[in-house]
C-alpha cells in the first residue's frame, strides 16, 4: 500500500483551476501551469498539469529534499496510467535527489478515471511529447540551481520502453540548445513495434480469459496509434526504437541501462537483444542486465512457461516474468548509481543479475 504527503491530495483544487487556464492557453501549442517548485517533501505526490500541442493532458511529481541533480521520467506500461508509476516516485527523489515525473500519455482512456491505474490506448508518440515538455519544464526551472551536474533520464517500462525510447531520439533540448536526455534505461521495454504486434495477436488467441483480452486489446490499440494494422509496416518500423539507435545517438544520448527477464511472457527478451546490438552498433555505451530465476520468494511477473503456455494447472513459474522484482530492481541500482556515485554506463557490459544464481559479470 503506498502511502502520499499532503501534497498529493492537497493539489486536486489546484489542479482542476490549472486544467482550466491551460485550455485557454492551447491556441499557442505547449503550455503549463506556473513553474513548479524545484525542492520539497519526497513522500508528497504532486498533479502536474500542462497542455502538449494543444490538448491538455496530467501526470504526477515528486520532489527532492535538496537542490536536485537532475530529472526522471517514468514511463508507464499497458494497460496502466501514471498513477502505477506513483510506487516509484518518491524513493527515487529521495535516494536520488531527482525530479521524478511521470505523464499519462495524452489520448489514453482512464478506465477507473484520472486516479485509476487501468486505461486504453497504446499513446506512445503523445506521451514521448508530454514526456519531454515536462522535462524542459523541470529542467527550465530547476537548472539553474547547479548547472554544473543536473542529469536527465528517462526511465521507461514495458509499453514504456517504446515510449521513452521515442521521447530520447527526438532531438528534444534544454533552453541552452543542449541535449533534453542524458541516460535512458529501458526496462523490460517494448522496443520492435511489429513483434509486440504480433505477440498481442498471438495472445489474443490463447484461451486464458485475462491474457487474451489483454492481448486482443493491445492489438487494436497498437492499431490505432499506428493508424492501420501491420499492413502499413512503414510506421510501425518508424515507432520501433531498435531502429532509431541513430537517432538516439544524434539526440545526445550518452548511455543506455537495458534490463530484461530471459523467460518474459509479455514481451519477449529477444527486444532487449535487437536494441543492445543496435546500440552498439550506435556506438552508445550501454549496461545490459539480463535474468533467468526470480528470487524464491517473489511474484515471477508474466512468464513464457507458466502463464502463456498454461500447461500445468496451479504451476509457478520460477523464472523471472515481465516486470518481476528483479529485473526493475537491477535497472533502480543503475539509476541510483548514476545519480549517487555517477557511475554511468561505459562500452559495454553484459550482467547476469538473478534472484537465485546471483550476480555474474558475462562481458
Amino acid at each position: 500500500m503506498v502511502r502520499f504527503g499532503k501534497g498529493r491530495s492537497g493539489s486536486r483544487l489546484v489542479g482542476l483551476l490549472v486544467s482550466v487556464v491551460a485550455l485557454l492557453m492551447a491556441l499557442a501549442g505547449t503550455a503549463q501551469a506556473e513553474p513548479p517548485a524545484c525542492t520539497g517533501e519526497p513522500s508528497a505526490i504532486h498533479t502536474l498539469n500542462i497542455t502538449v500541442g494543444g490538448v491538455a493532458t496530467y501526470g504526477y511529481y515528486a520532489l527532492p529534499s535538496t537542490t536536485p541533480k537532475g530529472v526522471v521520467v517514468l514511463g508507464h506500461g499497458y494497460p496502466t496510467t501514471a498513477e502505477s508509476m506513483v510506487p516509484l516516485m518518491p524513493g527515487i527523489a529521495q535516494r536520488d535527489d531527482a525530479i521524478v515525473v511521470a505523464m499519462d500519455y495524452h489520448g489514453t482512456v482512464d478506465l477507473e478515471g484520472p486516479t485509476g491505474t487501468t486505461s486504453r490506448g497504446w499513446k506512445v508518440s503523445e506521451g514521448a511529447a508530454d514526456s519531454i515538455a515536462a522535462a524542459q519544464l523541470f529542467t527550465s526551472t530547476c537548472q539553474g540551481l547547479d548547472p554544473t551536474r543536473f542529469l536527465n533520464a528517462a526511465f521507461g517500462v514495458s509499453m514504456g520502453g517504446n515510449m521513452t525510447g521515442l521521447a530520447v531520439s527526438e532531438h528534444a533540448t534544454r533552453a541552452d540548445g543542449s541535449a533534453l536526455f542524458d541516460y535512458w534505461f529501458d526496462v523490460a521495454g517494448v522496443t520492435d513495434v511489429p513483434e509486440i504486434y504480433s505477440d498481442a495477436t498471438a495472445i489474443s488467441l490463447v484461451p486464458l480469459g485475462g491474457i487474451q483480452t489483454i492481448g486482443a486489446n493491445a492489438k487494436t490499440d497498437i492499431e490505432a496509434e499506428m493508424g492501420s494494422p501491420i499492413l502499413n509496416l512503414t510506421t510501425y518500423l518508424n515507432r520501433s526504437p531498435a531502429l532509431r539507435a541513430s537517432q538516439m545517438k544524434a539526440s545526445g544520448l550518452k548511455g543506455v541501462v537495458v534490463s530484461h527477464g530471459v523467460l518474459d511472457g509479455e514481451v519477449a527478451s529477444d527486444q532487449s537483444d535487437q536494441m543492445v546490438a543496435a546500440l552498439a552498433l550506435a556506438g552508445i555505451p550501454t549496461d545490459y542486465v539480463t535474468s533467468i530465476f526470480k528470487a524464491p520468494e517473489s511474484p515471477p511477473g508474466l512468464t513464457l512457461d507458466g502463464d502463456i503456455l498454461g500447461l500445468i494447472p496451479g504451476y509457478e513459474s520460477p523464472f523471472a516474468g515481465h516486470v518481476n522484482e528483479i529485473v526493475i530492481g537491477a535497472a533502480l541500482d543503475r539509476l541510483d548509481a548514476l545519480y549517487g556515485e555517477g557511475k554511468a554506463p561505459s562500452g559495454l557490459k553484459l550482467t547476469l543479475e538473478d534472484g537465485s544464481l546471483g550476480t555474474f559479470p558475462l562481458l
